[in-house]
């Protein structure tokens, strides 16, 4: 391992500006101020990134174009500028290295005011725009803000309290969450791709491998992948368009949209189902299941070449075999219609 370095970013521009008035808990920070820190950092392919804020946005550009470095944007906010500005200075991005992984951090000691008899503990925060090269993992966390990642990292786990977040272009293993707001995985190939979200829409395109979306509460939007797919929405509409050799997706509540494009097969079991909406699911005409589908309150239009030609018809129950079958393909609508075509019908 590694000797221990810790690095104390020196601060190269300070700016201070007035804001209107924030009050937390009836406690009034009339007065914001900030500062711009940078430093480099000593990365190679191989590391790990590990930046973490408690509240504030992340932003990671893997990139050989650039040098390896953190950018930092402090704030503070205090009932006065003087108070304001001593909070600012008790704080500094620090950057430490044990071994081959780099943490980014905001470090120092809150400020102890007393107003109206009651004693108040002041912080700054800090956003944090972070240039590391090729092969790098990185591994992002904030309390509140957004977190966006772009380029060959190899591998990414990012999550945000409250905020959206994005991963492009990653060439490995992919984790992103959100309590609260929307989660995009693009261009993402190399490992299996995780999105979630406790409430907020999800989207993935152009990527390749495993994939799995679960959101608490949004739509869920699926274009141009290769692979594997599993969804789940409790309140919110799937719609997925992709080449796929197994699929199982579900909503609470919304339409399943299901787009099996040139070249998919049931290498496993697909299942699409809705508690309350439609289903809809197009394959190929080349493509081979046992086909079962169920609604309890609606109607099934099953129409596909590659079924016999007795067995087409709307009903509320249908059972067939899709070419020679084998594994299985599962449509079911709590209450909704659901509908079995051709790529051109």
């Amino acid at each position: 391992m590694r000797t221990l370095e810790k690095v104390l970013i020196a601060a190269l521009m300070v700016s201070s500006s007035a804001c209107g008035r924030i009050s937390i808990g009836g406690f009034s920070t009339d007065e914001t101020v900030r500062r711009t820190d940078s430093a480099p950092l000593l990365m190679s392919a191989g590391d790990v990134l590990d930046v973490a804020s408690d509240f504030g946005s992340i932003a990671v550009e893997i990139t050989e174009k650039d040098a390896p470095g953190v950018v930092a944007e402090i704030q503070a906010a205090a009932p006065t500028k003087a108070e304001a500005e001593a909070v600012l200075g008790r704080f500094a991005p620090e950057v430490v290295r044990t071994g081959s992984t780099v943490k980014i951090r905001l470090a120092g000691q809150p400020l102890e005011i007393e107003t109206d008899g009651r004693k108040r503990s002041l912080s700054a925060n800090a956003s944090f725009v972070v240039k590391a090269p090729p092969g790098v993992e990185v591994l992002a966390k904030t309390g509140s803000g957004s977190i966006r990642i772009a380029g060959p990292a190899s591998k990414v786990g990012a999550e945000s309290g409250f905020g959206s977040v994005r991963a492009t272009g990653v060439r490995g293993k992919v984790e992103l969450k959100s309590g609260s707001g929307s989660v995009d995985a693009i261009d993402c190939r190399g490992g299996d791709v995780a999105i979630r979200s406790d409430f907020g829409s999800l989207s993935a395109k152009d990527g390749e491998g495993s994939l799995l979306a679960k959101t608490g509460s949004g739509s869920i939007t699926i274009e141009g992948w290769t692979g594997s797919l599993e969804g789940r929405s409790e309140f919110g509409s799937v719609t997925a368009d992709g080449v796929f050799d197994r699929v199982t997706v579900g909503t609470g509540s919304g339409g399943v949209d299901v787009r099996g494009g040139v070249g998919s097969k049931a290498v496993g079991a697909w299942s699409l189902q809705s508690d309350f909406g439609s289903v809809k699911c197009r394959l190929p005409r080349d493509f081979e299941a046992t086909v079962s589908a169920e609604t309890s309150f609606g109607s099934v239009r099953i129409d596909h070449p590659g079924l016999p030609a007795e067995s087409k018809g709307s009903s509320k129950r249908y059972t067939g075999v899709l070419g020679k079958g084998g594994q299985p393909l599962t449509l079911k609508a709590g209450s909704g219609s659901i509908t079995l075509t051709a790529l051109d019908g």
